[in-house]
Parts: structure tokens; sequence; C-alpha cells
């Protein structure tokens, strides 16, 4: 995931088992999608859409990808 795959200081700012929480989520949701290549558009938005979440405080990688699956079709 091109967002989370790099340190930066907002990856910095989630304690490493919600970044690996994250990662897992943006993995599982470019193999729902059927993304060949993680570093698209499509997998942007959804790495956005895992941020926003995470920062709300969700930290379960399956409703990490639930939600911004449902977010980014919907």
């Amino acid at each position: 995931m091109r967002d989370l795959g790099r340190p930066g200081r907002l990856i910095d700012s989630f304690e490493p088992e919600v970044v690996e929480a994250m990662r897992t989520a943006h993995r599982m949701a470019c193999e729902a999608l059927q993304l060949k290549d993680q570093v698209d558009a499509v997998a942007d938005l959804i790495a956005r859409k895992i941020l926003e979440l995470a920062e709300a405080g969700e930290t379960d990688p399956d409703r990490l990808c639930a939600v911004a699956l449902r977010r980014l079709l919907h």
C-alpha cells in the first residue's frame, strides 16, 4: 500500500500493531477487488479510507477492509 508502505509522520502516529492491521486490511481489500497493482488510484483510495477509519479508532483488519470497501463502492 503506497500510503501505508512507507514510513511517514502519519503512520508513525499509530502503534505497530495498528499499522499491521491497516496493511492487512489494504491487502484484503485489494484482493477482494482483484487489483493486480496495489499502487494504483483505486488502491490509493482504499488506503485513504483505511487511514480515516484507523484515525477514528478502528483497528480490526476485517472491519477496516469491509467498511473501506463499502465506503469506496457506495
